[in-house]
């Protein structure tokens, strides 16, 4: 009896133990240049992540296949640093990771991001162009008619960025210009109403064939 007990007390633990780590485990798997510097370390329940400016804390959600880095502390705005977990039909998984900066997300001071998708178990190899959709697509959409006039009069502080979902499998993708932003901020009207049409667009998760799409 006491070995069955020890037998299930050491499998639960070791499941545990795995599914805590993934997450983690797969950072530690990617190229340095995508790590961004961070060293991620656990401190009791939590995890703490230091680029060499200052700890913060890693949100971990092992249920939902999600992490995310949001470091205030870089001297230069916030950074956000994200993992998700996307599944095929075959149950392999891919490895989506985030990053894009920002100083305020409401008047959209942003800088650039990236979104790159990684697959394998022992070595991570880059997929990216196996998953997303062609962008000059998806950047059409979000700018909803309105790229003439912003590249004429708002070009200037351009960004894209994506983000990430910690809950389902649909992925956002966000267009502006920090000029447009501004221009508004300033009460430009023609700037604000461009600025209320451009479009949030939601990129689809498709199992059974491992890719992101504009379609349902």
């Amino acid at each position: 009896m006491k070995n069955t007990l020890f037998t299930l007390c050491f499998i639960f633990l070791t499941c545990f133990t795995f599914a805590q780590s993934k997450l983690i485990n797969y950072f530690k798997k990617l190229p340095k240049e995508h790590q961004h510097g961070y060293f991620i370390t656990k401190k009791g329940e939590s995890y703490i992540a230091d680029a060499g400016t200052g700890p913060c804390t890693v949100l971990v959600d092992n249920a939902n296949g999600f992490l995310e880095i949001k470091d205030s502390g870089t001297g230069g705005g916030t950074f956000v640093l994200q993992l998700a977990l996307f599944k095929n039909s075959k149950k392999e998984e891919l490895l989506a990771v985030n990053y894009f900066s920002y100083e305020d997300l409401n008047q959209g001071m942003i800088e650039n991001g990236n979104l790159q998708f990684f697959k394998g178990s022992k070595k991570l190899v880059e997929v990216t162009k196996e998953v997303l959709p062609d962008m000059t697509t998806v950047e059409d959409k979000a700018y909803n008619g309105n790229a003439p006039t912003i590249f004429e009069n708002y070009k200037e502080g351009v960004y894209e960025y994506f983000e990430l979902p910690r809950n389902g499998t649909t992925v956002k993708f966000h267009f502006g210009t920090n000029s447009l932003n501004q221009a508004c901020s300033n009460h430009d009207q023609k700037a604000c109403n461009i600025k209320r049409s451009l479009l949030v667009v939601e990129l689809y998760w498709h199992k059974e064939v491992g890719y992101l799409s504009l379609t349902k």
